[in-house]
């Protein structure tokens, strides 16, 4: 056992791999646009890898508010059956205000703007423990 003991952390991530990858897990996300590993969680939220498709579908929930160049970084995760995410649009007229935006997306609906945090993450619509999660707010 002590000769294999440096392979353990390997094994340990190829469970953790097949895991997510499984296509029966429940848990995981069952439509396509939420590709994603679980990085950090709570009882009820995950933090996720934010997959390469959902920044285009930010952008386009955040056209209606107006026009904006994202940035990064962008916070992405689960809680429950909602997806949410923070992400900051620059303005060339208004800069920075009103942001983060914050996003949400029910189980199987579409991702939509639900508004600017007013620079306030752990007051906005995005649950307290995924800002909690995402180590933007204290427990």
């Amino acid at each position: 056992m002590k000769g294999i003991r440096h392979l353990l952390p390997l094994m340990v991530m190829g469970v953790i791999l097949a895991a997510a990858y499984h296509p029966g897990l429940p848990s995981l996300p069952s439509h396509n646009t939420h590709n994603s590993l679980v990085t950090t969680t709570s009882a009820s939220c995950q933090n996720l890898v934010l997959p390469a498709n959902v920044t285009g579908f930010l952008e386009e929930a955040h056209a209606d508010h107006g026009a904006g160049q994202l940035q990064r970084p962008i916070y992405y995760g689960r809680c429950g059956g909602s997806y949410f995410a923070l992400a900051t649009f620059v303005s060339p007229s208004l800069g920075k205000t009103d942001q983060p935006e914050t996003f949400e997306e029910k189980e199987g609906g579409s991702w939509k703007d639900t508004g600017g945090s007013g620079g306030s993450v752990c007051h906005s619509s995005v649950p307290v423990e995924m800002t909690q999660v995402w180590g933007l707010c204290s427990k």
